[in-house]
Parts: C-alpha cells; structure tokens; sequence
C-alpha cells in the first residue's frame, strides 16, 4: 500500500506544484497592476509595493514546503518497505544436500522478458522492453529525457518492481551510481563513506581496507591525502568521485552509471571515462552507461541501446546502429556523432577512411588515404 501510495502522491504533487506556481505568479501579476497605478498617484510608493507582493509570495512556501517533504516521506518509506521485501525473499532455489563446487569466476546474465511499468494505467515508462545482458559487456543506452532510460535501470537494480513482464540476474551483483551521486553522501570521513558498502557485505576490517584503498585509487584519489576528510568540504568533482568509489568498492559484476559525466569539465569527464574504461577491461564489470550523449555513448560504448517512446528501438554496436539507421536516428531527434558525420561526408567524396574518434587520428587517417607524408 506504501507503493501504491507513493504514486498517488507523485500523482498529486505533479498537480500541486504547477498550481501553487500559478496562483503565486497570477497573485503577483494581479497586484503590479493595481500597485503600479497607486504608485503612480503616490497613495504607495514602490518599495512598499515590492514588499507587499514579496510577503504575499511567503505566504504560500510552507505550502510547497509539505507538499515537497510529504513526497520524500512517502518515497523513503517505499524505499525501506521494497528494501525489507527483497531482505526477507523467501529463495526460490533452495540449496542442493550435496552442492557442488563451481568456477567462483563465472558470472551470470541480465535478462528482460516483456517487462512493462507505469505509474499511471494510461501512462506506460516501459512497454514490452526484452532484452539480454551479457556478464563483460560495455553498454550505453542513450534517449531523449522522458524515453524511460532512468525507469528502466532503476528497475533492472530492483529499485522499481516491473507491472508485468519478468527480470532475471543469473548471478552476480548490480551496482549503481546515480545522476549528481554527491548527493548521496553521508559519513564523516572519505573513508567511512566508501566503506560503508563492504562492510554491509560483512566483508572482515582487512577486506574492508583494501576494497577501500583500491577504489580511491581507481577514482584518482590520494587515500592519505582524501581518506580522512569530510566528503561534504571537497569539491564537487572530488564529490562525485568519491560517491563512484563507494559504489566501486562493492566490486559489483555489473555497473549502472546514470549520466556520470553530467556537470564536469571536458578533462575531468575524460579522467573519468578513461577509468571506467580501465575498470571494465581490467575487472571485466559490465558497464551500462546512462547518457545523453551520443559522442559517449560511441566513443566508450561497445555496444549501443537506443531508446524512444518506452521502448527500446535500435540494438548493436554504434558504428553499426549509426550506419543502418542515420535517418531513423534523425527523425527521432538524435544525431549522430559529429566524427561518424565527418566519416559520411567524406565516404560521400570519395575518400574512404576508417572510423576513428579524435583529430589527431583523423588528420593521420586522412594523410594516408591520401598518400601524404
């Protein structure tokens, strides 16, 4: 009923909001015609005009204040409520009398069958969404906001329950770092907060340590320098690094990351790409890269999901994707890359050079199709 609850206040809320904003604005509106006039003819003068409508304004943000607190209430209780559900799961495989032992290394698929999910009946995220996720695979789903990219990782973590259809996690575990990940901060220390993750998997204090040291090393954090400050007084990029290494110590056979790159520097997204990229061909983790954008998507991502409209439209390797289906892409509002643009006007000219993704490469490629030395 918590669940239940909670979409009926989203529901809500995503009406009362607009509405408070529009009777604070035709209010305000209302009186700067009037007040103007009484201005004009001195019976007000303007500073107290400002301060009447400044006041009236006031009155209505303990409104939206509820109304906003009332809608975290609900989602942290539907969090805790889905949380203790997967908590006291009853298995469905019950353990073998005499188990045998397997490949510790082996690592299962994702996979979705039809999976639907809606918040409202004539409103659907996700419509008949199969797919298959391989353990190793390096993936970027991009789609405009709204296509159902965030609903459809969150519920391939277990964080929203399909309406229909079914997921299935052969093995292994699903790790996830979300949009701004900075704001899920919490400890005292860099390390309490990184080591919060191990330590719920009752790994020992020494296991603990090194998950802790290895993960501030593969975000480029110095653990003498970082390990003992507060997460809260660093930098916004130090931030979101050390939100990613919490979730990197966990050692996760797959790795959601929910537009990782959104609001850093083009060096500090390069710092970063370039280790996950590390972290994916050193530790084999898949990777599924959330993001807008399309350069990511084919410069890091081996294989390319498209999404539109609550489905998923186009699967394959991006040259591929990009190849087959360049207009479809542009009707839909997605341009390709501007190298794999590049790459067509040129094929259109006659030159044929291979695919590559920076200047340097281009100028290389192009002086050896033409013979130039």
């Amino acid at each position: 009923w918590l669940y239940s609850a909670n979409l009926r206040v989203n529901q809500i809320s995503l009406c009362i909001f607009p509405v408070i904003g529009l009777m604070i604005s035709g209010i305000c509106h209302a009186m700067w015609g009037p007040g103007g006039i009484m201005v004009i003819n001195q019976q007000m003068t303007y500073g107290q005009l400002t301060t009447y409508i400044g006041y009236t304004g006031l009155i209505f943000g303990p409104i939206s204040f509820f109304t906003n607190f009332t809608n975290q209430v609900t989602d942290v209780m539907n969090c805790a409520v889905r949380m203790f559900e997967i908590i006291d799961a009853i298995p469905e495989i019950n353990d073998c009398a005499e188990p045998v032992d397997m490949d510790t290394t082996m690592k299962g698929d994702i996979e979705f069958d039809k999976v639907c999910f809606h918040y409202t009946a004539n409103r659907p995220i996700l419509k008949d969404v199969s797919m298959h996720i391989h353990a190793g695979d390096n993936i970027g789903l991009v789609g405009h906001t709204g296509s159902g990219k965030s609903t459809l990782i969150q519920v391939m973590k277990g964080l929203l329950k399909p309406g229909a259809g079914k997921v299935t996690v052969s093995d292994g575990s699903v790790g996830m770092v979300f949009q701004y990940p900075e704001a899920q901060l919490f400890a005292d220390t860099v390390y309490e907060d990184v080591a919060f993750g191990p330590r719920n998997l009752k790994k020992t204090p020494e296991e603990v340590d090194r998950a802790v040291r290895s993960a501030l090393q593969f975000v480029g954090l110095d653990f003498e320098e970082f390990s003992q400050r507060s997460p809260l007084q660093l930098s916004g990029g130090q931030m979101r690094r050390v939100a990613i290494a919490g979730v990197v110590a966990m050692q996760p056979d797959y790795l959601i990351l929910d537009e990782p790159s959104a609001g850093l520097d083009p060096q500090g997204r390069r710092s970063l790409f370039k280790r996950i990229c590390d972290l994916h061909e050193k530790e084999d983790i898949a990777i599924i890269l959330v993001t807008h954008s399309m350069e990511e998507a084919a410069q890091y991502a081996d294989r390319m999901l498209v999404m539109e409209n609550s489905k998923i439209l186009f699967d394959g390797k991006p040259e591929q994707v990009f190849k087959e289906h360049r207009q479809e892409l542009l009707e839909i509002g997605l341009e390709e890359p501007e190298s794999y643009q590049l790459n067509y006007l040129l094929q259109q000219g006659g030159l044929k050079l291979p695919l590559v993704q920076d200047d340097v490469a281009w100028v290389k490629a192009i002086k050896t199709a033409k013979g130039w030395k």
